[in-house]
């Protein structure tokens, strides 16, 4: 089954073909990046994935359709893949506050203020931090649990099978 359909975002007409059978629901657009793009974003509200052109790689399209496919989890595995980041987000805070580096401890402060407290101004340094190359990409994932899923979820999967290998 192809089709086509069209949505508005924003005023922008999109264009948006089905995928897969999996992702049927699933809208994808590709804009010309400003300067201040990501390599591509999930809007859970619309089902819209956006990659902005010649940014990002060839994982940004994976990793977003992992955002859509998070919210077809069942509530279960959801609330596991919580219980899993807050763990790894926790581990991580300590180890930067043990070290020497100030961004990273801030970053991960901010994290914890964001999360504990509803800073939103936390969050939005936390991400700066991240965007300014004050902290490495690679503590994107700690943001929350859906970037955790996203960023990690080959990773996890793979554990969760060796896991019921090991059990048998």
């Amino acid at each position: 089954r192809r089709h086509t359909r069209y949505i508005s975002v924003t005023g922008v007409q999109t264009c948006a073909l089905p995928i897969s059978s999996l992702v049927d629901d699933i809208a994808l657009s590709i804009k010309k990046p400003t300067d201040v793009s990501p390599s591509g974003s999930y809007n859970s509200l619309t089902r819209l994935v956006t990659l902005f052109k010649e940014s990002g790689n060839d994982e940004t399209v994976v990793h977003e359709i992992l955002h859509h496919l998070e919210r077809l989890m069942p509530e279960d595995v959801q609330n596991a893949l919580r219980k899993l980041w807050l763990k790894s987000l926790t581990k991580a805070a300590k180890k930067a506050d043990k070290g020497s580096d100030e961004a990273l401890k801030q970053y991960f402060k901010n994290l914890l203020d964001f999360h504990l407290e509803g800073n939103t101004q936390a969050l939005k340094d936390a991400k700066d931090a991240i965007v300014n190359g004050k902290v490495e990409y690679n503590n994107y994932q700690y943001l929350n649990p859906s970037e955790f899923w996203a960023v990690n979820a080959t990773d996890i999967v793979s554990r969760r099978f060796e896991g019921e290998k090991i059990g048998r």
